[in-house]
């Protein structure tokens, strides 16, 4: 049996980089996959590439900040396939990266409501569908950095610290109604988006270097673990935060 047999998952961000291996990775194992995001050229290629493997999907174009087309989204999956069971909240941005002082109050305003407001609408209207259901998991996207800092991150790290908190205390709010919540936070990602815009080439050699393993993770690597933490092999695992960087946090 694979690992997300008959389950029916939610995952945002899904137009791209973790978010599309994600939704492959879910649908490879057995789930139904709702795929969410603003960028609808993006999520419609990644909703073929889950038809082309035979999977079962459907796209939903909305943006996290908003509450009506998260509402909507969580509605779309009910009305469509009766139930929600999992949900793998990724949709994020970098914002800027840059000394502290340095930024526009505009810029902490999107990092923070797409990153962690977005967080919060995903997760107030999910678990009502969850629980309708008897219970289910979600998994948030946070980051190695959210424990550690890193210079020129600050709103980026905040976000993300703003996410873990969310996540343990969700975790605890609704641990005794079947609903278990946690967190996916990798390091660096090759083959996203947001590395090439973040580091060149050689950067992201110097960065792999910096890592224990040798190398940095990939989408695939956070997909899995975001997947089996979805599961039911995961059925005890509530409130944690887990690194994927291949030993970089901590050290």
């Amino acid at each position: 049996m694979r690992l997300l047999s008959d389950k029916i998952a939610l995952i945002t961000g899904a137009g791209a980089g973790i978010g599309r291996a994600s939704a492959l990775s879910f649908s490879q194992e057995g789930a139904k996959i709702a795929i969410f995001s603003r960028t609808k050229q993006a999520v419609e290629e990644t909703a073929d590439m889950i038809r082309d493997i035979g999977g079962d999907v459907v796209v939903i174009v909305g943006d996290v900040t908003n509450a009506q087309d998260i509402k909507r989204g969580v509605s779309t999956v009910m009305d469509t396939y009766g139930r929600l069971d999992c949900a793998f909240n990724n949709a994020g941005t970098e914002g800027q990266f840059a000394s502290l002082a340095t930024l526009d109050e505009a810029v902490y305003d999107d990092t923070l409501s797409i990153n962690l407001k977005g967080v919060w609408l995903s997760m107030k209207h999910q678990i009502p569908a969850l629980l309708e259901n008897g219970g289910g998991a979600i998994v948030n996207m946070s980051s190695n950095i959210s424990t550690i800092g890193m210079p020129g991150t600050s709103l980026y790290t905040a976000s993300k610290a703003g996410v873990d908190g969310l996540t343990r205390c969700g975790a605890m709010d609704y641990a005794g109604q079947n609903i278990r919540i946690n967190a996916v936070a990798p390091g660096g990602v090759e083959n996203t988006a947001m590395t090439t815009r973040l580091w060149t080439e050689e950067q992201q050699q110097a960065n792999r270097a910096g890592s224990p393993t040798g190398r940095l993770s990939t989408p695939e690597d956070v997909a899995e673990a975001a997947m089996w933490l979805c599961s039911d092999r995961a059925k005890h695992i509530n409130g944690q935060i887990l690194n994927i960087d291949g030993g970089f946090v901590p050290r």
